[in-house]
C-alpha cells in the first residue's frame, strides 16, 4: 500500500462555519515550521518565529484503516510530496507507525503529478500487488498504474483517488480491503485478471455502440433514442476514453456545473473530454465566460454613446 496524505487521510473542505464538510472527520490544526517545510509545496505565509499553522479535517475512518492494514501484515509507505515531514507533522499525530516515503521529488519538475507516484512504484516493486492512493485522479484512471508495469502485473495494480468532492468512505475502504485480500492468494489474483479483462471487453464494446451511434446513426444505450448526436458526442467517440469514463467525467460536469453555474459555459464539457483536467477546464471555462461578459458589457456602452 502506498499512501500519499491528501485525499485519503485529510481533506481541506471545510463547511460555512469552518468545520468538517464530510461525516466521520475532525478538524485539528497543524503547525508547520519553515525549516522543515518540503521544497515540493509552495511554500504558505509565515510569522515572525517562520511559523504557520493550517487547520486540516482527518478522516477517522481512513485512519483506522491504514492502522488494520499494518496490523494484517500488508506493508505500508508513503508515497507523499511532503518527503521526509510527512511523518514529523501528520504520521505521528495520527499515531501511525513510521512508514518509509517512496516518492521520489527529482521527477516533479518534468513530469505529471500523478505518473510521479506511479513511475517510483513501477520501478521499485516489480512483480507485487500495488495500492496507490492519490488526493487527484491519475489519467487513466484505476489502470493508470498498470499501464506502466510489466502486462503480467498489471491485474495486480490499483490506484484508486479521493480528490476534494469525493473523501474516503467506509465503503470505499471495505472495497480497498477487498481487493487487497484478492492479491494475497493465487486464486484471487486470478479473479482479478478475469475482472480485468471482462472490464475490458465491456468498454471496448461501449466505446464501439457509442462510435456507430455517433458516426452512423445506429442506437446504442449510452444515449437517447432520436437524439441528434452533439459536438460532446462526436468528441467523445473519437477521445479514445471508455464509455465508463465518459459518464465518470460527465457526471464530474454536472456536479461543477451546479455548484459553478454560470461560471462554466458550453464547452466546458467538451475541454474536459479533451483534456481530462478538471482544474484547467473549470479555469479556461471560467476565462471564456468573462471575456464574453467584458465584451457584452463594452457593446453595450458603445451602443449608449451613440
Amino acid at each position: 500500500m502506498a499512501i500519499e496524505v491528501s485525499g485519503l487521510l485529510t481533506s481541506h473542505a471545510n463547511d460555512a462555519h469552518g468545520g468538517p464538510l464530510f461525516p466521520n472527520h475532525v478538524v485539528a490544526e497543524v503547525e508547520f515550521s519553515k525549516q522543515r517545510w518540503p521544497p515540493t509545496l509552495v511554500e504558505p505565509e509565515w510569522d515572525e518565529r517562520g511559523r504557520s499553522v493550517k487547520a486540516y479535517c482527518f478522516n477517522r475512518p481512513s485512519v483506522e484503516w491504514v492502522k488494520a492494514m499494518v496490523a494484517r501484515g500488508y506493508e505500508v509507505v508513503w508515497s507523499s510530496v511532503w518527503l521526509e515531514h510527512v511523518d514529523t507533522y501528520f504520521g505521528a499525530r495520527l499515531g501511525l507507525p513510521r512508514f518509509e516515503n517512496v516518492y521520489d521529488p527529482s521527477m516533479a519538475a518534468t513530469t505529471p503529478a500523478a505518473d510521479v507516484h506511479i513511475a517510483t512504484l513501477a520501478r521499485r516493486y516489480p512483480g507485487r500487488p500495488i495500492l496507490l492512493t492519490l488526493n487527484d485522479p491519475a489519467p487513466e484512471g484505476g489502470d493508470a498504474l498498470g499501464l506502466a508495469r510489466h502486462p503480467r502485473d498489471r491485474s495486480i495494480s490499483m490506484v484508486t483517488a479521493f480528490p476534494w468532492y469525493a473523501t474516503a468512505m467506509p465503503e470505499d475502504l471495505a472495497e480497498l480491503t477487498e481487493w487487497l485480500e484478492l492479491t494475497t492468494t493465487l486464486e484471487g489474483q486470478k479473479e482479478l485478471s478475469r475482472l480485468r479483462q471482462h472490464h475490458q471487453r465491456r468498454s471496448r464494446d461501449h466505446l464501439r455502440a457509442m462510435r456507430r451511434r455517433v458516426l452512423h446513426g445506429e442506437e446504442h444505450p449510452w444515449l437517447d433514442a432520436g437524439r441528434r448526436p452533439t459536438e460532446e458526442d462526436r468528441h467523445a467517440a473519437s477521445s479514445g476514453l471508455s464509455a465508463d469514463q465518459i459518464v465518470t467525467f460527465n457526471v464530474i460536469a454536472e456536479v461543477l456545473r451546479q455548484g459553478l453555474g454560470g461560471r462554466l459555459d458550453e464547452w466546458f464539457v467538451i475541454d474536459l473530454l479533451r483534456t481530462r483536467d478538471i482544474t484547467g477546464a473549470v479555469k479556461r471555462s471560467a476565462d471564456r465566460a468573462k471575456k464574453a461578459a467584458d465584451q457584452r458589457g463594452g457593446d453595450g456602452e458603445q451602443g449608449s454613446d451613440v
